[in-house]
Order: C-alpha cells, then structure tokens, then sequence
C-alpha cells in the first residue's frame, strides 16, 4: 500500500522560478508541491491564466508536479481564472481557508453562500475547493468545518490539518473520520502553545501563543495519524506545510527530515497492516 503523493506547500520558496523550486523540492525528497497563487508569488491571482501551464510545464521537466494550488482566503479568490488554469495546467484542487471576521453564526452562513455560488464554477472545470481549518480567526477544526461542507456539494472537499486539529485538542482518529466522506488531502505540521507575556486593555498576564516544531515534537501524533490513514485505505495527497517557527535550522532542512520521519512512520503502518 503507497499513498499516491507527497508534496510540500512552496510558501518558503514561493519566488522562486520554476528550474529553482524544482530543485529544492527534489533535494527534500518530494515529487510535487502546493504552489501558492498569491500576490508576490512567482504565479499571481493576476497572471495566473498565462503562468501557471508554463510554469507547471517547467516543474514538470525537472520531475516535480503540482499536486494543488492555494488562494487567498477570501471569496474573490474563487475565479474562473484560477479554474481554467488549474483545469489546462492538470491541477486538481484549490486550497482556501475560510475566516471568521464576525459573528460565528454569520460567517457560516457567509461562507456556505460563497461555496454554493462557487462550486458549481469549479465543476465545469472539474476542480475541487479544499477547505482548510485554521486557528485563531478562521472556521478552525475539522468538525466546524463540517457545518459547511454539509451545505455544499461534494465538488467542495476537507483539507484536514494536523497541526491545528492538535491545537484545538481534537481526538485525531475521530476528527478523520469525521470529514472521511469529503477528505481531498491531508496536511501534515506540528505545534506547541508557548507562554507570552501579554499586555492589552485588560491588564498585563500570561498568554500562550503558537509554535510551530517539528513533526516529532509537537501535539499531533503522527503516528497516530498515519497509522489511521493506512489502516482506511488513504490514497490521497499528503502535503508537508514547511511551517516552522525560528531560523534554524534551514526550512528545507526541517522539511525533509520530516518527510523521512512521515515515510518511515508510513511505511511501518503499512507493514504492521499486512502481516
């Protein structure tokens, strides 16, 4: 048993040109990315149409593809631009993470109106939106998200995040499976919350912000994690977000040591599975 893919978000490198990107991601390990589509980025929300095929194409000779894009997280992201890029360039999905800049209930309700309007778009193209849950202001676990999906066809899938399920303290089996039915990739990073001194119109006291660490370290259990993804037969993409906090060591460094450490988890999962 192989999962189909394993790619890394290109945030950290997310200037670069196409020759440049793909040689840092083979070095990591990987063969394919999730390019983001945003402003400063070597493809932009206003050039997509003409860079990302060439842009793919040049991935494509040096053995790299990409396996999603991610937009800006608001609903003029969701274009028939990025759509048909994504359509000729073969990219199956587009990455959002809706945000919460209100009331709860309102947002919700603002994001399934957006989706609905949006997902019969990305059909005729034959892409998928992948929801992503995020902390802090955003719809930020898997089961929130589920409220949304729920209202929305299945053209709209569930990014699964391991990094802030472990934030939000979810039970990690029971998260997956919660969203099974809508799972379109899985992403993998690790945090910690670290206290900080806060100070604001409330006084001065001890907060918590945040870390993001390596896979090994943080509230996620991989293994755990992966473990489940073999065990129901997971085919889908599983993407390294490259996210760590400090300068050291090196992103790239970081990234592919987690890979390795993922692969190597993998791998025991699947031996274990076929005894």
């Amino acid at each position: 048993m192989t999962t189909t893919q394993w790619s890394v978000f290109a945030k950290p490198w997310a200037d670069r040109t196409a020759p440049q990107l793909a040689g840092v991601v083979r070095s990591m390990g990987f063969d394919a990315v999730e390019l983001p589509v945003r402003a400063g980025c070597a493809v932009t929300p206003e050039r997509v149409g003409d860079d990302l095929l060439p842009y793919g194409r040049r991935l494509a000779d040096q053995g790299v593809r990409i396996a999603s894009v991610a937009v800006d997280n608001t609903a003029e992201a969701l274009t028939d631009e990025v759509f048909l890029a994504c359509q000729r360039s073969g990219v199956p999905l587009v990455r959002i993470m809706p945000t919460v800049r209100g009331p709860y209930r309102d947002e919700v309700v603002r994001w399934q109106e957006i989706l609905v309007e949006a997902a019969p778009r990305a059909e005729r193209y034959g892409i998928r939106i992948g929801l992503q849950p995020h902390c802090g202001a955003f719809v930020h676990t898997a089961l929130a998200m589920r409220e949304v999906l729920d209202a929305v066809s299945e053209t709209v899938g569930l990014i699964w995040d391991a990094g802030h399920e472990g934030l939000a303290g979810e039970d990690l089996r029971l998260s997956l499976d919660a969203v099974w039915d809508r799972l379109c990739m899985v992403n993998l990073k690790n945090a910690v919350r670290s206290p900080v001194e806060v100070s604001d119109e409330f006084g001065s006291r001890t907060g918590f912000a945040h870390v993001w660490v390596d896979g090994p370290d943080g509230y996620a259990d991989w293994a755990v994690v992966l473990d489940h993804l073999v065990r129901r037969g997971w085919r889908g993409p599983i993407t390294m977000a490259a996210e760590y906090s400090g300068d050291e060591p090196a992103v790239d460094q970081r990234a592919a040591a987690d890979l390795r450490w993922a692969q190597q988890l993998w791998a025991t999962s699947v031996e274990r599975v076929d005894r």
